[in-house]
């Protein structure tokens, strides 16, 4: 079975009445097979993405940008998220890190782009941060304290 179609086959377990009259995902009717199942989707996304984005695809990407200069070396790492609420209003949000395409691979830290992306700010590579330092300035979690914000004021 595809990964689309077990997507499909998880969207389907669940009405519009339920979906509708939850408070939160964990009030939604699921099990252990369904989680499961998602869990190998996730999983073999992030597979996917870990083989294309292997350090030897990385250095074609260094590569390309050997004669590049300054901001033509810019770089950034984009989460956007949205929301509808229920009366038709949708409100979105982004968090950024900015950076450089480094001339080589620096770090083993993170999964994709990391070691090829530097944050002056910090003077090193996200491959080369630690965890901690990494999801303290993540867009992901940039993103995600935003939207907290927006659905405090709606909800």
């Amino acid at each position: 079975m595809s990964n689309e179609n077990r997507l499909n086959d998880f969207s389907e377990d669940f009405d519009s009445e339920e979906l509708e009259n939850a408070d939160s995902i964990d009030e939604l009717p699921h099990n252990r097979k369904d989680e499961k199942e998602l869990d190998e989707i996730k999983t073999s996304l992030t597979d996917l993405f870990r083989k294309t984005l292997n350090k030897e695809n990385l250095e074609v990407h260094v590569e390309k940008l050997k004669d590049a200069k300054g901001k033509e070396r810019s770089a950034r790492f984009v989460c956007a998220m949205a929301v509808a609420f229920q009366n038709g209003e949708i409100s979105t949000c982004k968090g950024v890190i900015e950076g450089l395409i480094t001339y080589e691979q620096k770090g083993t830290n993170g999964f994709g782009y990391d070691p090829i992306v530097y944050v002056p700010e910090f003077e090193m590579t996200t491959g080369e941060m630690t965890p901690e330092l990494k999801n303290s300035i993540s867009h992901r979690g940039k993103a995600l304290e935003q939207m907290k914000e927006i659905l405090k004021g709606k909800l």
